[in-house]
């Protein structure tokens, strides 16, 4: 049976003081054929634990049919980032292909620039595996699991953030459909929700930005989860929670409440059967 592991990254477990820390992101989907398709990673930090727990649900070599990056952040790239600059790590996996869309550069605030994540893509493009640059309606189909791809930043009317360049899409697994929105403001996820309601009905979705301050409520209600999965650290649980963000976080509180499950990431390695 087909698995979907939301695997708490090292950011995923602190609980020290708040300070806006990102938790950091990594979703693992295991097919039936044991084909791995992954979703993020993580930091840096990350990298030598996520391979050694590829290994071991692997029983062996893994087997990464795709790698999806969802945006340019170092919580979400840096563990592959690191896994393809360190050959003793990228040759313990067999990565098939590697998914991503980003701009060449972007700049936004007052000059600011991502140049060094953009450069750690790039490091990753060309690591030998096979690269995918998707675009919105593309597909990608792999042993019963299909991905749809609703979303890359080339849609965007205004983009004034990097989290703003993730991708949005989702996977059909078996009789399951998850969505997956990376660190999506609201802008994309209203115009989704405006333009394509009919295609965002889903089973399980990942909550936008860790749930902090990201999301939509109109596409949270197109998705009517029953389950959300919440990649957020115990520190940010509690700042969550607080009367200040109460706005910012209004969102993630809609999906939560109507859901019938929330996964958290702080919580362990948790697996759910597809």
């Amino acid at each position: 049976m087909a698995k979907l592991i939301q695997y708490m990254t090292r950011a995923s477990a602190f609980d020290g003081e708040w300070k806006w820390q990102a938790a950091g992101m990594c979703y693992i989907l295991q097919l039936d054929n044991r084909e791995l398709i992954l979703i993020d990673g993580g930091h840096s930090a990350d990298a030598e634990e996520l391979v050694s727990f590829l290994e071991e649900i692997s029983e062996g070599r893994p087997n990464v049919r795709v790698w999806i990056l969802t945006h340019p952040h170092g919580d979400h790239i840096g563990a592959l980032g690191k896994i393809a600059a360190e050959p003793g790590l990228l040759g313990r996996l067999d990565i098939k292909e590697v998914c991503f869309d980003a701009p060449e550069e972007f700049t936004f605030g007052e000059g600011r620039n991502i140049a060094g994540e953009l450069s750690v893509l790039k490091r990753i493009a060309e690591c030998g595996v096979k690269y995918i640059r998707p675009s919105s309606g593309d597909t990608l189909t792999f042993d019963r699991a299909r991905i749809n791809f609703l979303f890359t930043y080339r849609d965007g009317e205004k983009l004034t953030d990097p989290n703003e360049l993730s991708l949005v899409f989702s996977i059909e697994v078996g009789n399951k459909k998850i969505m997956f929105t990376g660190d999506a403001y609201s802008r994309p996820l209203d115009a989704l929700a405006q333009k394509h309601a009919d295609r965002l009905p889903c089973d399980i979705c990942q909550l936008a930005h860790h749930a902090l301050n990201g999301g939509s409520v109109p596409f949270y209600s197109a998705v009517g989860a029953n389950t959300v999965l919440v990649p957020i650290s115990r520190s940010g649980y509690e700042a969550m929670k607080a009367e200040r963000y109460d706005k910012i976080n209004a969102p993630a509180r809609y999906a939560i409440s109507h859901a019938k499950e929330a996964v958290y990431a702080f919580n362990g390695h948790t697996v759910i059967e597809l």
